[in-house]
């Protein structure tokens, strides 16, 4: 570039020799301001518009979303705790067996095989299928002592399950520690 400007800065006289035609200033002036009067009107309604429509499917998605939230994944469930704080202690103490024993199962190395244990873990989800539709029925029939004994019912027979879950697991694991022991002492 030191060279160009160089030789601009050189032969200067030559590029200033020619003036523009008388008028040209007005003519350019003229065409800047046809210019600025018509084409930014078209394309303010072209963005305008644009605009709208991303505005308007923007609202529409975010509208979806609320009903979506509200109807499908927030269906609000009645537990016992919302009845009185005898089935608030009932319902505490049940949900903390049973996390418990949920925990014990999840931490086993008994079931080497993931594919068996998280099909044993997703049929263990599926028994609060039940629970949930007896807090629907709750909610529909707040102070029906069926519904309240069947919760109650379903949160023992889930324990019960659990706890013959672990008995079995831990007489796999008491038998796999006795083969192993036996087969080591075969080695001797």
């Amino acid at each position: 570039m030191d060279k160009l400007e160089k030789y601009i800065q050189d032969n200067r006289h030559e590029f200033d020799m020619q003036e523009p035609q008388e008028g040209h200033m007005d003519r350019f002036a003229q065409k800047l301001q046809a210019q600025d009067t018509q084409k930014p009107k078209v394309i303010q309604m072209k963005t305008f518009w644009q605009i709208s429509k991303v505005a308007s499917i923007i609202i529409l998605v975010f509208i979806s979303g609320l009903w979506v939230r509200d109807n499908v994944f927030s269906s609000k469930e009645t537990v016992l705790s919302e009845i009185s704080p005898e089935y608030k202690e009932v319902e505490y103490y049940y949900n903390t067996q049973i996390n418990t024993r949920l925990v014990q199962i999840k931490e086993t190395d008994v079931i080497e095989d993931k594919q068996q244990k998280e099909l044993l873990l997703k049929e263990l989800e599926e028994m609060d299928s039940i629970y949930t539709q007896l807090s629907q029925e709750l909610e529909a029939n707040p102070n029906d002592e069926r519904v309240i004994n069947a919760m109650i019912s379903h949160y023992k027979l889930k324990l019960n399950v659990l706890n013959k879950i672990l008995d079995q697991l831990y007489e796999l694991e008491k038998n796999s520690n006795k083969n192993q022991n036996n087969h080591e002492s075969l080695e001797i």
